[in-house]
């Protein structure tokens, strides 16, 4: 990968080894003091201030990890937030294609039904953009108050404000608060993160997959329950399913398919918590960033499939009727 996306993490990475390098040189003192005490002799004043010095430095070189960690996820975010925008005027190009098409007399009853689809695609996606990037806004709003919006409009995409702007960047009590609560005892709104993804999900593979071609009628209808991938059921939903569609739909639900836990200082945890507790703000900004790049990559690759289904010929559009 390019040096510039590795180098926050190689920063932090280097940083942490100079900590650790720090504590080593620290514990090595400290044993050396201690034996010296043992064997009889007295700390020098000397040696007291060497050992507070070791103390002073372990301590702002962890300060100085905790500040590149926090940069790092804000850049992490920008980087997201850049690649989420960019797929969405991919997206943008895909529905200004059907609506010429859909403006040709000649090719107006061949797109029509597929524009009505990628409509309803267009509203599915912007309700599950728009709910993580609220849900973003008011986390941050939980940290810095309710004198600013954290959501702004660049070349017509809502996105998140610059996060270099939050005070606290590195307040860890918010996100955990509101949406996690307890590992054992996921709050509300924590199981709501997952199951409007999951609700995208199956609507998305549903109006992907479903319609009449050649006399059959063709249905991909799985047993939503709000919870993670199953193989058993993702099967049992792609029998009805027509054949060409079926590894797009494993796309989607890969892609969209949130676990029901996950590692977490070798614990397993819900997902929520895994992701949400006790972290910091912009690191849960990112996260929320992004659960957004994946429902514009979703529906991305839901329009491109769709536009395969598009029989229409090749024509020259110089002219448009209302």
């Amino acid at each position: 990968p390019p040096r510039s996306t590795l180098f926050p993490y190689t920063t932090l990475f280097r940083s942490a080894l100079s900590v650790t390098f720090l504590l080593f040189l620290n514990c090595r003192f400290i044993l050396t003091q201690k034996r010296n005490i043992m064997a009889g002799g007295k700390e020098t004043p000397r040696q007291k201030m060497i050992g507070m010095m070791y103390l002073v430095l372990t301590a702002l070189l962890a300060l100085n990890v905790s500040k590149e960690i926090v940069i790092a996820f804000i850049t992490l975010n920008d980087k997201l937030d850049q690649s989420t925008m960019s797929i969405e005027y991919k997206n943008d190009m895909v529905y200004q294609n059907l609506d010429r098409m859909y403006n040709v007399a000649e090719t107006r009853e061949k797109v029509k039904s597929w524009r009505e689809k990628a409509l309803r695609i267009s509203a599915l996606a912007n309700d599950a953009h728009n709910f993580y990037l609220e849900e973003t806004n008011r986390l941050i709003k939980a940290v810095e108050g309710e004198g600013k919006e954290w959501i702004i409009e660049e070349g017509g995409k809502r996105k998140l404000a610059n996060l270099m702007d939050i005070g606290s960047k590195d307040d860890y009590d918010a996100a955990t608060r509101l949406f996690v609560g307890n590992a054992n005892n996921i709050v509300e709104e924590g199981k709501q993160l997952k199951r409007k993804m999951h609700l995208y999900r199956d609507s998305l593979c549903y109006l992907v997959s479903s319609y009449e071609f050649n006399g059959k009628n063709f249905a991909f209808i799985p047993e939503y329950n709000g919870n993670t991938f199953s193989e058993e059921v993702l099967n049992a939903a792609l029998t009805g399913a027509n054949p060409e569609d079926t590894s797009k739909i494993k796309q989607l639900y890969k892609i969209l398919t949130l676990p029901e836990t996950m590692k977490n200082h070798e614990e397993e945890v819900p997902w929520q918590a895994g992701m949400f507790d006790h972290a910091p703000v912009v690191a849960a900004a990112a996260m929320f960033t992004s659960l957004r790049n994946d429902v514009r990559t979703a529906e991305s690759i839901a329009l491109e499939h769709l536009l395969t289904k598009v029989n229409v010929p090749v024509f020259n559009f110089n002219k448009i009727e209302p």
